[in-house]
């Protein structure tokens, strides 16, 4: 084959290949607060590739539609991306919310021992042992006892612990990731959505909730918002 044959065919695999690689860029936000996230990783699990973001939250990555992006960061819940075309987009990461138990510090007169109060063995008192120089030698020491006046707080932290813990499942699951496989929405408009229609864990945990009859619902509600009403107003806005 004549040698000017295959710099035909060179010059015309180059563009099909140029074609099929891009560049992917966006910024990533954290969920609601709309504040910009630095360092979060984004991993192109299709080719295997990490780009992280910088101090406003910018990133870019070569990609190509088809290809899976996952962001993550440390404190953030993950969010995995399906590119299905390459223009600029904003991702919204929702935190990863961890609940301490509540320590209470208290002194000894003897100055040996360390104590504090655990809600999860109802508020028993807790010491560590130590020995006779003071240093901590592992283990603990119940003083058991149990009085009928904190049992009202002992009921209400631990209700407050559980609704704290349904609301961060309902969080998970209302994410861009999620909800896009349900309503066409993208970008800032999914955002919005998501913060006018995530439900309290009130109406998600009714027995007869149903995650496509009601984001079917809220989408046929929210198309009847005038424009003005799609957009929830920002925390930084109100007077």
């Amino acid at each position: 084959m004549p040698k000017y044959y295959y710099s035909l065919l060179l010059l015309w695999c180059i563009p099909l290949f140029a074609c099929g690689q891009s560049t992917v860029k966006g910024r990533v936000f954290e969920y609601k607060t709309h504040i910009s996230l630095r360092d979060i990783q984004v991993q192109n699990l299709t080719t295997k590739q990490n780009a992280f973001t910088d101090e406003k939250g910018r990133f870019a990555i070569a990609t190509k539609t088809g290809d899976l992006l996952v962001f993550k960061g440390f404190s953030y819940n993950p969010d995995t991306v399906l590119v299905t075309d390459l223009h600029e987009r904003e991702i919204f990461l929702v935190p990863h919310m961890n609940v301490l138990n509540e320590v209470k510090i208290t002194t000894d007169s003897t100055k040996n021992l360390s104590t504090y109060y655990d809600p999860e063995f109802h508020g028993q008192t807790m010491i560590y042992q130590r020995d006779s120089k003071g240093y901590e030698k592992g283990g603990i020491i119940l003083r058991l006892w149990w009085w009928k006046k904190d049992e009202h707080k002992r009921e209400k932290l631990e209700k407050e612990l559980k609704e704290q813990r349904e609301q961060d499942e309902v969080n998970k699951v209302f994410v861009p990731a999620t909800v896009g496989k349900y309503v066409p929405l993208r970008g800032k408009d999914m955002d919005d959505f998501i913060a006018l229609y995530t439900p309290d864990i009130k109406v998600y945990y009714h027995n007869e909730f149903n995650l496509a009859a009601y984001l079917n619902d809220c989408y046929a509600k929210y198309l009847k918002l005038p424009e003005d009403k799609r957009h929830p107003q920002k925390l930084e806005d109100k007077p």
